[in-house]
């Protein structure tokens, strides 16, 4: 993996992580929507993917479609290992990772 590829790769991972994490507690209700936005914009992957909308509700929207995105594993996988099938059995020239 070349360090440009890698340095992308744990990028999407933190976004990923950052994501999940908030998810979590809004899900769990640990938080309120409006800590999560405030949580968000503190991260530095909050301030690259900043909710957009007018109002309160277009933002909390936004931000569970930021959220949502970020936190799907398919986009890290896609970027740090995009010859990988999305079912996870292959590599390109590779040997399968299911066990098969």
């Amino acid at each position: 993996m070349k360090p440009a590829q890698r340095d992308t790769l744990y990028t999407a991972a933190a976004a990923r992580e950052g994501a999940l994490a908030i998810k979590r507690s809004l899900d769990s209700k640990d938080i309120t929507p409006d800590e999560a936005a405030r949580r968000w914009a503190a991260l530095p992957q909050g301030r690259d993917h900043t909710p957009t909308g007018s109002t309160e509700a277009e933002r909390s929207a936004s931000l569970s479609q930021v959220l949502d995105t970020l936190s799907d594993e398919a986009a890290v996988t896609k970027v740090g290992y995009p010859e990988q099938t999305l079912t996870g059995r292959s590599f390109a020239g590779g040997k399968g990772t299911s066990g098969h």
